[in-house]
C-alpha cells in the first residue's frame, strides 16, 4: 500500500507552537493557536454516565462527521442560554478538536461554494 503525498506531509503538532502562542498573547497579540491542546475542565459526570450507558447497551455507531442532531440541539440551547446567541444547526460542527473541524470544513464539498 502506498501513502499519499498529503498523508506524508502531515507532521506532529509542535509543543513549541504553544509557547509561541503564549508569548504572543502576553504581548497582547490576537492568537488562534492550533498547537497541542487539552480541555481545561474535567468531563462532566453526566456525560461519563450517559456514555457508559450507551456502551453497556452496545449502542455504539458511527455518527455524522459534524455531530448528531440531538447534540447540535443541546449546543444550540447552551449557546442561547450562556451567550444569548442564536445559532443554526448547519453552523455547528462537533469534532475531536479544532484541527479536525477546520479540515472537515475545507474538505466538505459544500464549503467550496
Amino acid at each position: 500500500m502506498s501513502v499519499s503525498e498529503l498523508a506524508r506531509s502531515i507532521i506532529e503538532s509542535d509543543a513549541a507552537a504553544n509557547e509561541e502562542a503564549r508569548l504572543l498573547r502576553e504581548r497582547g497579540e490576537p492568537v488562534i493557536s492550533l498547537g497541542i491542546g487539552e480541555p481545561k475542565n474535567k468531563t462532566p459526570i453526566s456525560a461519563i454516565l450517559a456514555s457508559a450507558a450507551k456502551l453497556s447497551q452496545g449502542d455504539v455507531k458511527y455518527c455524522p462527521t459534524d455531530g448528531t442532531p440531538s447534540l447540535k440541539k443541546a449546543i444550540i440551547r447552551y449557546t442561547e442560554e450562556h451567550y444569548d446567541k442564536v445559532v443554526a444547526p448547519e453552523n455547528i460542527i462537533v469534532s475531536a478538536g479544532a484541527k479536525q473541524s477546520l479540515y472537515n470544513c475545507c474538505m466538505h464539498p459544500q464549503s467550496a461554494g
